[in-house]
């Protein structure tokens, strides 16, 4: 899915998938969802994107 199809769900307020954020050595990867986030930000400056938190 790209971003402009994210930007349009996002406005009509359906749900998208969780971006995979990955931690390690103290540092956050965004291992999947780059481009929601990009369309969250896009939609609203301080949007709320679902999440799931990977600790290594």
């Amino acid at each position: 899915m790209d971003e402009k199809k994210d930007i349009t769900k996002m406005k009509s307020k359906k749900k998208v998938a969780p971006v995979v954020l990955v931690y390690k050595d103290g540092r956050m990867i965004v291992a999947d969802g780059y481009h929601r986030i990009c369309a969250a930000l896009a939609v609203q400056n301080e949007a709320e994107v679902p999440a799931i938190r990977i600790q290594m």
